[in-house]
């Protein structure tokens, strides 16, 4: 057996050698990431007053969780969209998650259905929770040159498709039907 003399003085005998990669040192190793994935919904606007800029949502874990005038929803996705659909187009940000983001998100979106605060255009609306829900995972959902509140429909989505964690862009156009998507 080979031996080696340690600099302090202690004996050392090679007792196994083996590879433990089958990649050479310089070259890329892949990095297995547990992933899930939500959808973040931004709706095109309506000629109602309340819909005039359009309306966001955002689903994780089958619940589709949406402000409103009248408070907080949770539905199930493919009933919201295809209710939703009915009357205008929307685009759906497929973002990549760990599952440890996707509790925090959840946890946050339940605590603000919860919470039952009053519908408030600037702090309180659709498209502002669904930012701040975001950016809590640490998303960046609204344009940092402009002030954080109130956050459009159109500045969430223009945020929030730049981002590095976006793995697919769904078109719902209006009058979609489930699964008959032209682009899955």
């Amino acid at each position: 057996m080979a031996t080696v003399k340690h600099p302090n003085g202690k004996i050392l005998t090679l007792v196994a050698q083996r590879r433990t990669t089958p990649l050479p040192a310089d070259a890329p190793k892949p990095i297995y990431i547990e992933r899930e994935f939500i959808e973040v919904l931004v709706f095109d606007s309506m000629p109602n007053p309340s819909s005039i800029m359009g309306h966001a949502a955002i689903e994780v874990r089958g619940i589709t969780y949406n402000r409103q005038a009248d408070g907080y929803r949770r539905q199930a996705p493919t009933a919201y969209i295809y209710r939703e659909t009915a009357q205008r187009d929307i685009i759906g940000l497929r973002l990549w998650v760990t599952p440890m983001e996707a509790d925090a998100l959840q946890a946050d979106l339940e605590s603000r259905v919860n919470a039952g605060k009053k519908y408030d255009l600037l702090r309180n609306s659709c498209s502002t929770n669904t930012a701040q829900a975001l950016e809590n995972i640490g998303i960046l959902a609204h344009d940092p040159r402009n002030i954080q509140t109130p956050v459009t429909p159109a500045e969430l989505l223009s945020v929030v498709s730049k981002s590095n964690r976006v793995v697919e862009r769904r078109l719902y156009p209006k009058g979609w039907k489930h699964g008959a998507s032209t682009n899955w």
